[in-house]
């Protein structure tokens, strides 16, 4: 779901115009909001109190007191689902355009950081971490507030940033569990994440990105099945799904002019492979889309 129906689905009051959200999850959080929305943006969840069910990838969670949730981006939904009558969380929603001019201006994070959002995007956080962590969320909130600052869209990539370096130093302190398998396999890992995200649009095919990787398919395959459980193929499928979800909800193209520009050999193949991942046909899925969106009142900014 785009930012602007998250803000209302989950009935956001703060949060600023240039793709940055904040939310406090307290007991009455279930009941104000709508239920069936899944957040595809990049989330940051951290429960400090009681317990919060959700659906990460699919894939249900519990979590209490000192948890934390990162999504790193859009590639791992979010769904909340219920909470305990004494849950204390906070919700951080960045938006693509918010996040990719904060990569942009900022320095790019170590790759056993990346790694171990996507590997394991829930933790633990220690205590003792928990107040540093909710004066940088303090610090976002109150930027939100200043609609007249001159420089207030810097300031929050400043601020937001500053946050995200300390989630970083959480992640890489020495105590916690190494990734599995070595350096090597880990690199190897994400630059097929990052070739599949660049070229996934052309190249359909595992031989191309263990071409690319100057490896064997059979060697990529069981190095990526050791890190997601899933196939190289199978991150293949989700990926050009997600290609087609976007283009059919952010483009009037036809099915067969979405196929041509993902070179499908024909519309067939793309409507059956995202049904089998998706649950429905491309067509009712844009007509979802188009339906939410009718019923969609624009967002009211806290300014």
């Amino acid at each position: 779901m785009k930012f602007e129906e998250i803000l209302h689905n989950y009935q956001i009051r703060s949060y600023s115009e240039h793709g940055i959200a904040f939310h406090r999850i307290t007991p009455s959080f279930y009941e104000e909001s709508s239920a069936d929305v899944i957040i595809e943006e990049h989330s940051i969840l951290i429960v400090t109190a009681g317990q919060l069910n959700i659906e990460l990838a699919g894939k249900p969670y519990c979590l209490t007191g000192n948890s934390l949730v990162d999504t790193g981006d859009e590639m791992i939904p979010l769904r909340i689902l219920q909470q305990s009558a004494d849950i204390q969380a906070s919700l951080l929603i960045l938006s693509k355009q918010f996040r990719r001019e904060l990569l942009a201006r900022r320095p790019t994070f170590p790759i056993s950081y990346l790694m171990r959002i996507k590997l394991h995007p829930i933790l633990t956080v220690d205590t003792e971490r928990l107040p540093s962590l909710r004066r940088c969320l303090d610090n976002i909130v109150s930027s939100m507030d200043e609609c007249s600052h001159r420089f207030q869209k810097d300031i929050l990539l400043c601020k937001t940033h500053v946050f995200l370096m300390e989630l970083a130093d959480i992640r890489l302190q020495p105590h916690l569990a190494e990734l599995p398998g070595n350096k090597h396999a880990e690199r190897l890992f994400l630059e097929f994440i990052n070739l599949l995200s660049r070229h996934v649009r052309q190249e359909h095919g595992v031989g191309f990105y263990a071409s690319e990787l100057c490896v064997t398919t059979q060697y990529l395959g069981r190095i990526v099945r050791q890190f997601t459980g899933k196939t190289v193929y199978h991150w293949i499928c989700e990926a050009l799904v997600r290609e087609i979800a976007q283009l059919l909800s952010d483009t009037d193209a036809s099915l067969q002019e979405i196929a041509d520009q993902l070179h499908f050999s024909d519309q067939a193949v793309m409507s059956k492979m995202f049904k089998r991942l998706q649950g429905i046909p491309p067509s009712v899925y844009r007509d979802q889309i188009a339906r939410r969106r009718t019923e969609l009142p624009a967002p009211h900014s806290v300014c």
